[in-house]
């Protein structure tokens, strides 16, 4: 395991995605999903990987989480 605390994950996968390592990015975005499942960030940037993927159904996923866990997130509704 790389780190216990969920912004390192989203930070990681981050730099994967600006590097063009997608499917790394959707690993660490996960991963930081695991470690804290009410991370509406984790939720978000993953989803807008999945966008870059086409996968249109789980970035819908995604941002719909991140609202569920706050609604002011406008992030989620831009993504």
């Amino acid at each position: 395991m790389y780190a216990d605390n969920a912004d390192e994950y989203i930070d990681r996968g981050i730099t994967s995605a600006q590097q063009g390592n997608y499917d790394q990015a959707v690993s660490d975005f996960t991963k930081a999903i695991e470690v804290d499942t009410n991370n509406p960030d984790a939720y978000t940037n993953r989803g807008s990987i999945y966008i870059d993927q086409v996968n249109f159904i789980r970035a819908i996923s995604d941002f719909t989480r991140a609202l569920e866990i706050d609604i002011t997130n406008a992030y989620a509704f831009y993504g």
